[in-house]
């Protein structure tokens, strides 16, 4: 039995790369969704229900890439420790044929756990159905395939040579095994590429460019715009493929392709939009220009029978809500096609996702396939892990600057600024306490670019001549004086509440 190195999982590495990488690509090509993200589902399911919002918090965009990473290199760790144990045992041949049986099983074996458990803990049973056992058996199968192929051409490419244990065998050996690697560097390094692009693909989440220290600016670029989802890789939908069909208590089913959509009256609005996860002080909050068509044209355009009283949407990833249809049918409930003038980006949706005004960022669906009007209430995917059924908004305010531990100079004038929120509601008033709350006074509000969108605004601080730290806060009254609770609560289930805090540091001494 030959004596194995560290340098002998060098094939193995190289398969797996490939192999990972191709079933990858694959991923884009057929849906044909990855065992990570079926664990990530089952995992979603079986910790608790604010489990989701805390690795927000923690992770922050690097979340989901962490676990990926993780999920990847746990499979590439399976197809080497295959490969060694073979090559402990039988020739390269041999073990490039066997690989395969043995790795296809094995993969094949984790696949089915991670289908039982999500099956299990899941009270939807479609986790299983959206991508059928032939699909899963057809891609662990080629992916075995290929990582035996490129491992066993790999290995055969080595160690041809008697081992005579001289000098010059060794020589030999080292300068064969760098040749034979050119080509399975070049291979491996194209296979980091596509698992590369991605993972920076599920990375995309969460706060796109932190703007603490900064003042807020009225619109949210779309490259800006925060980004959340249930998903480790997001649906590419094809508006030539999509249809949007619309039943239920009907007396018209409808079937809308793409350009149906756009035939509709068209409506434009002004939106801010808040993750049911944002913290207070958090910065998963964004506005933007939104256009589409109002949800109640659609639904008129339907007939409504009498009987419904919820409408419920279904989206590409699985994702399901429902809301009450006297909310449903308000003129500022949109389906929305375009963002900031340009068409509804993929990772917001494209092509229509729900604007829903008034509730926090769960109830604004994305990649919308199916519209139901129903007699009765269901409850949607973050509903089923405990987060509230009505998302009504909390009033909300953030202090942008100072950041935290910002300076100002002792005896000058200092502009503190922020926005505050309260969904359909409105800002009356924002008030800043520079003495750690034992006196407020009043901020200066910029007029907000719609009923429907935060609200900026800034305070003149004529800063202490005395030298220390200060705590400023700020507090908000929404637009019907009803002033924002100083009680502090997580996000789940019902949205963080609380009013917000910073330390200025003032000092004489300029930063460096």
């Amino acid at each position: 039995m030959n004596r194995l190195r560290i340098s002998d999982t060098w094939p193995a590495v190289l398969g797996g790369l490939v192999a990972i990488a191709a079933v990858l690509l694959l991923r884009t090509l057929t849906q044909t969704r990855l065992f990570a993200e079926i664990a990530l589902e089952a995992m979603v399911d079986v910790l608790p229900g604010e489990s989701f919002s805390d690795m927000l918090g923690v992770f922050g965009p690097y979340g989901k890439a962490l676990f990926f990473v993780s999920v990847l290199g746990f499979q590439l760790l399976l197809y080497v420790v295959v490969w060694m144990q073979l090559r402990r045992v039988t020739n390269a041949a041999r073990a490039a044929v066997l690989s395969v049986a043995i790795a296809a099983a094995l993969l094949s074996t984790a696949v089915l756990i991670g289908l039982l458990v999500a099956l299990i803990v899941t009270t939807d049973a479609s986790l299983g159905s959206e991508t059928g056992w032939l699909e899963f058996a057809f891609v662990t199968a080629m992916a075995s395939v290929l990582y035996a192929a490129i491992a066993g051409i790999q290995t055969l490419g080595l160690g041809a040579g008697a081992d005579d244990g001289t000098e010059a065998y060794y020589e030999d050996e080292s300068r064969r095994r760098f040749l034979t690697r050119i080509p399975g560097l070049a291979v491996g390094g194209l296979a980091l590429v596509v698992i590369g692009r991605v993972v920076r693909d599920a990375a995309r989440g969460g706060v796109q460019r932190s703007t603490r220290g900064q003042p807020t600016q009225p619109v949210t670029s779309n490259r800006d715009y925060y980004v959340v989802s249930k998903n480790l890789i997001d649906p590419q939908v094809s508006s030539g493929s999509w249809t949007l069909h619309v039943g239920g208590f009907v007396n018209q089913k409808l079937d809308l392709r793409y350009n149906d959509l756009l035939a509709f009256p068209t409506q434009e609005q002004y939106t801010t939009m808040q993750c049911i996860s944002n913290g207070v002080g958090g910065e998963l909050i964004s506005n933007a220009l939104w256009k589409g068509v109002p949800l109640k044209t659609v639904l008129n355009r339907a007939t409504i029978q009498r009987e419904a009283k919820f409408v419920m949407f279904r989206c590409t990833d699985g994702y399901t809500e429902c809301l009450p249809l006297d909310f449903a049918l308000q003129d500022h409930v949109i389906l929305a096609y375009q963002m900031n003038g340009e068409q509804l980006p993929q990772k917001h949706g494209f092509p229509a996702r729900l604007l829903a005004p008034g509730k926090y960022g769960i109830k604004h669906p994305k990649w919308i396939t199916d519209i139901m009007l129903m007699d009765e209430e269901t409850f949607g995917y973050w509903q089923q892990q405990g987060w509230t059924q009505e998302a009504r908004m909390n009033t909300s305010v953030r202090i942008d600057v100072p950041g935290f531990y910002g300076e100002a100079t002792p005896n000058s004038t200092y502009l503190i600024e922020g926005l505050s929120y309260s969904g359909d509601r409105g800002i009356s008033k924002v008030e800043v306490s520079t003495d750690n709350r034992k006196t407020w006074s009043e901020a200066v509000l910029k007029p907000p670019l719609g009923p429907y969108t935060w609200v900026l605004w800034s305070y003149e601080w004529r800063v202490p001549r005395d030298e220390g730290e200060y705590r400023v806060w700020a507090r908000a009254t929404d637009g019907t004086g009803e002033l924002q609770t100083d009680d502090v609560a997580d996000p789940y289930p019902d949205g963080a509440t609380g009013w917000h805090e910073t330390i200025a540091v003032v000092t004489a001494e300029k930063p460096m």
